[in-house]
């Protein structure tokens, strides 16, 4: 008897799972959604991602309150920007919400 392969992990990245890019829109990730669907290939995985990432605010709390988004590659710098300064700019944003913009 040949031994068994290991069956890889599912992946856990939303983006992944519904196989479109980080920066699709509202209304890329719900076309991709309902193609998986329209496909018979939609499970509580693909569910889940959707809940995931299906609208601004819903991406908002992934990105700054799901553990396993941390490990999610940094975001995509604006062209001319560098890496460094794309992630300060990030940074700045937390940092004015959690201080109410109260030193502005």
């Amino acid at each position: 008897m040949p031994p068994t392969q290991p069956t890889p992990p599912l992946p856990t990245d939303p983006y992944v799972v519904l196989g479109i890019p980080p920066e699709a829109d509202d209304q890329a990730i719900r076309a991709a959604f309902h193609a998986r669907v329209r496909a018979g290939t939609a499970d509580a995985q693909v569910n889940a991602a959707y809940g995931a990432v299906r609208d601004a605010q819903a991406r908002r709390r992934r990105r700054w309150c799901d553990p396993t988004a941390l490990i999610a590659p940094l975001p995509v710098p604006r062209s001319g920007i560098a890496v460094s300064e794309a992630l300060i700019a990030e940074l700045a944003v937390l940092s004015d919400w959690e201080l109410g913009d109260a030193h502005a």
